[in-house]
């Protein structure tokens, strides 16, 4: 089964793994595409996925497409997770011939969350007599009340499984992805539930193996084979990768960050943590939320972790800008608009080479030495000894121990800043999704969910 597998994982139970994950970053212009050599089942077939969505759509990448298909902008059709305009955070099912809609299938609005992965199933079998069961969506397990804009007919030949082209990650004009995606299957000829593709363990919803057959047109996406992204591996049917980076380093857009969580005899695997744009949303986030812009302002930007015990190591690149920024760490209760310095939270500013905060009141005082950009800053958080430490890695270097955190006061969390009122500062960050720069310390661990 190759890197995705069965292993005997914790408690003596089989679980099926999902290694790593293809990140789809709208700036890059990726996506895959495929043209199907005849057409399969137009009527009735299945996808499913694991996906991590980063963001809101904007143009213009509006409405992130998972599968399209068509021949241009009039005869199309596709699954869509809805990114701007009123039924922003919805999938949607549409059909389009010589510019007549004829499907437009909706579910209710997702809450927002670019933190988690979510498992969607489209199940379509259009030779269904009672109009509401033609198509069926299941998010984690459980099939959702669905809005029939418009109801696709009996025996409705959909555009999806036809011989034109198909792309995953693009729609027309150019609506990319903006996502992580994991474990895709495409089953052609057969509708099924999510049972097919996930179960419930110990009380969450987590991928298993399929183990029917997928038909002439279907196929099965791991996106573990570096060399051949499009590798079918359940048959020949394979996709064209295009604009997507398999080179070590912080543009390689095959990660570790999975749907699964589970001891790789390293540093663990399982869901990473990014950086967070519901908390804060005034930076351009890319890179599937581990890059970061920040704009003019005072303010600062939060991960999606927040921590109160466990040893935690992590790395943050000051990539450009007109100041290296500050870097540290904040509680979840401090306000976005202030700096990384003050009360609630600790940092180390790239300028002046001090140490900034505090758990009650701050502290500006010198430190460490000044860093700049293309310097690798590690962070070490110790929330588990007696005394909590914050230490400050600059080029595999320790700084010494900056801080002694307070976990009393809340949830801790990886934060960045400019740390200026007028500059900006581009920031790149590594949670252990992708091999770190440095050897961490030992004893600290990746931030992810097999280790948290």
């Amino acid at each position: 089964m190759g890197i995705q597998q069965m292993i005997m994982a914790a408690g003596g139970l089989d679980q099926y793994l999902v290694a790593n994950s293809l990140r789809f970053n709208p700036g890059d212009s990726a996506y895959l595409n495929k043209t199907p050599s005849s057409s399969g089942d137009r009527r009735t077939f299945t996808l499913s996925y694991w996906i991590k969505e980063c963001g809101k759509g904007s143009s213009p990448y509006n409405n992130p497409h998972i599968l399209w298909s068509g021949t241009g902008s009039s005869t199309r059709g596709g699954f869509v997770h809805r990114g701007t305009g009123a039924n922003a955070g919805k999938l949607y099912l549409f059909n389009q011939v010589s510019t007549s809609t004829n499907c437009q299938v909706w579910t209710s609005a997702l809450t927002e969350d670019y933190s988690v992965w979510r498992h969607i199933v489209l199940s379509v079998d259009t030779n269904q007599a009672t109009s509401t069961d033609r198509v069926k969506i299941y998010i984690n397990g459980v099939q959702e009340t669905l809005t029939f804009s418009t109801t696709p007919a009996r025996y409705l030949d959909l555009q999806i499984n036809i011989n034109q082209e198909h792309r995953i990650g693009r729609g027309t004009p150019d609506d990319y992805g903006n996502y992580y995606i994991a474990d895709l299957h495409f089953v052609d000829g057969t509708a099924l539930d999510a049972s097919s593709f996930g179960e419930t363990v110990d009380g969450s919803w987590v991928p298993k193996e399929y183990s029917g057959s997928y038909g002439t047109n279907g196929f099965y996406l791991k996106f573990n084979n570096t060399s051949d992204l499009g590798e079918d591996s359940a048959g020949s049917n394979d996709w064209t990768a295009n604009s997507f980076s398999t080179s070590a380093g912080t543009g390689n857009d095959v990660l570790a960050d999975s749907p699964t969580a589970y001891d790789d005899g390293g540093n663990g695997v399982g869901n990473y943590c990014t950086l967070n744009p519901l908390k804060n949303s005034s930076g351009t986030y890319s890179n599937g939320n581990l890059q970061l812009l920040t704009t003019a302002g005072n303010r600062h930007y939060q991960a999606s972790f927040g921590l109160t015990s466990g040893k935690w190591y992590w790395e943050v690149e000051p990539d450009a800008g007109s100041t290296p920024g500050m870097i540290g760490i904040a509680l979840g209760s401090k306000s976005i608009t202030d700096n990384l310095n003050g009360a609630g939270a600790m940092s180390y500013y790239g300028v002046t080479g001090y140490k900034q905060g505090g758990n009650t009141s701050g502290v500006d005082v010198s430190y460490g030495a000044t860093y700049t950009y293309g310097n690798i800053i590690g962070v070490a958080l110790d929330l588990d000894s007696g005394t909590k430490t914050l230490t400050f890695y600059k080029n595999g270097a320790s700084q010494g121990v900056a801080f002694n955190p307070d976990v009393t006061l809340g949830d801790w969390f990886p934060a960045v800043c400019a740390g200026s009122s007028v500059n900006t500062t581009t920031f790149i960050v590594n949670f252990g999704q992708r091999a770190f720069v440095y050897t961490p310390p030992t004893g600290y661990k990746a931030l992810n969910s097999y280790n948290t």
